[in-house]
């Protein structure tokens, strides 16, 4: 899913009970350039990313100026065939992350 500006995604219940689970058939999340998101008390779980741009198995940041904020959630059993098996950042984009795992 193409995430662009000014996306909150925000799990009301907790990362424990909030559980976006991709079952390894892709990448939750690719924030586009420019884009500024928030992912707040989620559990992202069997994200795969492969093919050509097999980066950021969960999230994949874009630049320029694509803009991640992370705060207490939980990243598990995301893959990656090449870098970021859970985020990758790339072309001067930011990631900024608190209270998770």
């Amino acid at each position: 899913l193409a995430l662009a500006n000014g996306v909150a995604l925000v799990g009301a219940a907790g990362a424990a009970d909030s559980v976006i689970d991709c079952g390894g058939s892709g990448r939750h999340f690719a924030v586009t350039s420019g884009a500024s998101v928030r992912i707040e008390r989620l559990t992202l779980t069997g994200g795969a990313a492969a093919g050509a741009n097999g980066n950021g198995g969960c999230v994949l940041v874009e630049g320029p100026g694509g803009s991640v904020v992370v705060a207490d959630s939980v990243f598990s059993n995301c893959s990656a065939v090449a870098w970021g098996g859970a985020i990758a950042v790339r072309g001067r984009a930011a990631l900024n992350i608190s209270r998770s795992n």
